[in-house]
Protein backbone atom coordinates (compact mmCIF):
# COMPACT_ATOMS: atom_id res chain seq x y z
CA UNK A 1 0.00 0.00 0.00
CA UNK A 2 3.01 2.42 0.94
CA UNK A 3 4.87 2.01 -2.31
CA UNK A 4 1.42 2.53 -4.22
CA UNK A 5 0.81 5.70 -2.76
CA UNK A 6 4.65 6.41 -3.15
CA UNK A 7 4.46 5.92 -6.93
CA UNK A 8 1.06 7.74 -7.09
CA UNK A 9 2.12 10.93 -5.72
CA UNK A 10 5.49 10.58 -8.03
CA UNK A 11 3.31 10.49 -11.00
CA UNK A 12 1.12 13.52 -9.81
CA UNK A 13 3.77 15.94 -9.10
CA UNK A 14 4.31 17.25 -12.78
CA UNK A 15 1.28 17.64 -13.28
CA UNK A 16 0.49 19.70 -10.12
CA UNK A 17 3.14 21.69 -10.91
CA UNK A 18 2.03 22.29 -14.07
CA UNK A 19 -1.66 23.81 -13.16
CA UNK A 20 -0.13 25.90 -10.75
CA UNK A 21 2.58 28.34 -12.62
CA UNK A 22 2.91 30.84 -14.98
CA UNK A 23 4.23 30.03 -18.66
CA UNK A 24 7.79 31.00 -17.68
CA UNK A 25 7.53 28.56 -15.01
CA UNK A 26 7.59 31.82 -12.32
CA UNK A 27 4.40 32.55 -10.33
CA UNK A 28 4.70 36.38 -9.08
CA UNK A 29 3.10 37.73 -6.05
CA UNK A 30 3.45 40.90 -7.40
CA UNK A 31 2.40 42.47 -10.82
CA UNK A 32 5.82 43.76 -12.65
CA UNK A 33 8.08 41.42 -10.96
CA UNK A 34 8.03 38.63 -13.93
CA UNK A 35 11.90 37.34 -13.96
CA UNK A 36 13.37 37.52 -17.26
CA UNK A 37 15.68 35.22 -18.99
CA UNK A 38 18.45 35.98 -17.52
CA UNK A 39 21.81 33.64 -17.08
CA UNK A 40 22.76 31.91 -14.35
CA UNK A 41 25.35 33.42 -11.87
CA UNK A 42 28.54 30.89 -11.36
CA UNK A 43 30.81 31.82 -8.28
CA UNK A 44 33.98 30.12 -7.66
CA UNK A 45 37.47 30.54 -5.51
CA UNK A 46 39.01 32.45 -8.67
CA UNK A 47 35.66 34.77 -9.37
CA UNK A 48 34.24 35.06 -5.89
CA UNK A 49 31.49 38.18 -6.45
CA UNK A 50 29.08 38.84 -9.15
CA UNK A 51 25.84 40.01 -9.64
CA UNK A 52 22.36 40.73 -11.43
CA UNK A 53 20.57 43.49 -12.42
CA UNK A 54 17.60 45.02 -10.89
CA UNK A 55 15.10 47.23 -12.80
CA UNK A 56 14.11 50.58 -11.85
CA UNK A 57 10.69 48.93 -11.65
CA UNK A 58 11.66 46.16 -9.01
CA UNK A 59 12.96 48.97 -7.27
CA UNK A 60 9.91 50.95 -7.42
CA UNK A 61 8.18 48.34 -6.52
CA UNK A 62 10.56 47.49 -3.68
CA UNK A 63 9.38 43.85 -2.64
CA UNK A 64 9.45 42.48 0.58
CA UNK A 65 10.96 39.22 -0.32
CA UNK A 66 14.23 37.87 -2.48
CA UNK A 67 14.47 34.34 -2.98
CA UNK A 68 18.38 33.15 -4.02
CA UNK A 69 18.45 29.54 -5.21
CA UNK A 70 21.96 28.37 -5.26
CA UNK A 71 21.18 24.95 -7.69
CA UNK A 72 24.43 23.55 -8.09
CA UNK A 73 27.67 23.19 -5.44
CA UNK A 74 31.15 22.00 -6.12
CA UNK A 75 33.18 22.41 -3.05
CA UNK A 76 34.64 18.03 -2.54
CA UNK A 77 36.37 19.23 0.54
CA UNK A 78 33.51 20.31 2.06
CA UNK A 79 34.59 23.79 2.96
CA UNK A 80 32.29 26.14 5.16
CA UNK A 81 30.95 28.41 2.45
CA UNK A 82 29.18 31.33 3.10
CA UNK A 83 27.29 34.00 0.82
CA UNK A 84 26.88 37.67 1.01
CA UNK A 85 24.20 39.40 -0.68
CA UNK A 86 24.08 43.41 -1.11
CA UNK A 87 21.82 45.71 -2.88
CA UNK A 88 23.70 48.60 -5.00
CA UNK A 89 22.46 51.55 -6.75
CA UNK A 90 23.94 50.49 -10.78
CA UNK A 91 25.23 53.83 -11.33
CA UNK A 92 28.76 54.31 -10.13
CA UNK A 93 31.10 51.90 -8.63
CA UNK A 94 30.09 48.75 -8.03
CA UNK A 95 33.47 47.72 -5.72
CA UNK A 96 32.84 50.67 -3.19
CA UNK A 97 31.99 48.65 -0.15
CA UNK A 98 30.47 51.94 1.65
CA UNK A 99 27.54 51.98 -1.22
CA UNK A 100 26.46 48.27 -0.50
CA UNK A 101 23.12 47.99 1.60
CA UNK A 102 23.39 44.26 3.16
CA UNK A 103 20.59 42.30 2.55
CA UNK A 104 21.45 39.04 4.53
CA UNK A 105 24.57 36.48 4.71
CA UNK A 106 23.24 32.70 4.80
CA UNK A 107 25.68 29.85 4.48
CA UNK A 108 25.54 26.22 2.74
CA UNK A 109 24.35 23.70 5.07
CA UNK A 110 25.21 20.55 4.11
CA UNK A 111 28.23 22.40 2.51
CA UNK A 112 28.36 20.35 -0.44
CA UNK A 113 24.50 20.94 -1.63
CA UNK A 114 22.30 23.22 -3.67
CA UNK A 115 19.73 25.27 -1.13
CA UNK A 116 17.39 28.29 -1.46
CA UNK A 117 17.52 30.81 0.24
CA UNK A 118 14.85 33.39 1.48
CA UNK A 119 15.41 36.97 2.33
CA UNK A 120 13.69 39.83 3.50
CA UNK A 121 14.18 43.03 1.88
CA UNK A 122 11.90 45.74 3.08
CA UNK A 123 14.73 47.27 4.65
CA UNK A 124 17.44 47.40 2.15
CA UNK A 125 14.88 48.56 -0.70
CA UNK A 126 14.33 51.43 2.02
CA UNK A 127 17.43 52.52 2.28
CA UNK A 128 18.63 52.01 -1.47
CA UNK A 129 15.20 54.25 -3.10
CA UNK A 130 15.79 56.81 0.31
CA UNK A 131 12.32 58.87 -0.70
CA UNK A 132 13.63 59.46 -4.51
CA UNK A 133 12.96 58.50 -7.46
CA UNK A 134 13.26 54.53 -8.63
CA UNK A 135 16.51 53.92 -10.58
CA UNK A 136 18.02 50.43 -11.52
CA UNK A 137 20.13 48.25 -9.25
CA UNK A 138 22.51 45.56 -8.77
CA UNK A 139 22.29 42.73 -6.55
CA UNK A 140 25.97 42.08 -5.61
CA UNK A 141 26.68 37.99 -4.41
CA UNK A 142 29.67 37.42 -2.83
CA UNK A 143 31.39 34.01 -2.37
CA UNK A 144 32.92 33.96 1.50
CA UNK A 145 35.02 31.16 2.88
CA UNK A 146 33.36 30.89 6.42
CA UNK A 147 36.24 28.86 7.97
CA UNK A 148 39.73 31.22 7.55
CA UNK A 149 42.10 28.44 8.84
CA UNK A 150 40.59 25.91 6.22
CA UNK A 151 42.60 26.20 2.90
CA UNK A 152 40.70 27.40 0.56
CA UNK A 153 40.41 24.78 -2.36
CA UNK A 154 38.13 24.38 -5.52
CA UNK A 155 34.38 25.58 -5.02
CA UNK A 156 32.17 26.73 -7.24
CA UNK A 157 28.34 27.85 -6.91
CA UNK A 158 25.89 28.09 -9.68
CA UNK A 159 23.09 30.59 -8.40
CA UNK A 160 19.83 30.90 -10.00
CA UNK A 161 18.32 34.48 -11.40
CA UNK A 162 16.62 36.30 -8.17
CA UNK A 163 12.98 35.71 -7.35
CA UNK A 164 10.98 39.18 -6.17
CA UNK A 165 7.66 39.14 -4.02
CA UNK A 166 5.88 40.05 -1.59
CA UNK A 167 5.25 39.46 1.79
CA UNK A 168 4.57 36.02 2.23
CA UNK A 169 0.53 35.59 3.18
Amino acid sequence: MRTMLTALVMWMLPWSGACSRSPSGYSPETPGMEQSSVAPLVLTTQRATGSFSIGADVVASAPAVLELSVTKVVNPDRSGVGLAIYLVPAAGNQDDTARRILVGNPSLYPADSPNRFILRTSAAFQKLSGGGAAKPARLIVELQRLNEKQPWNQVELTIAPPKWSAAPK
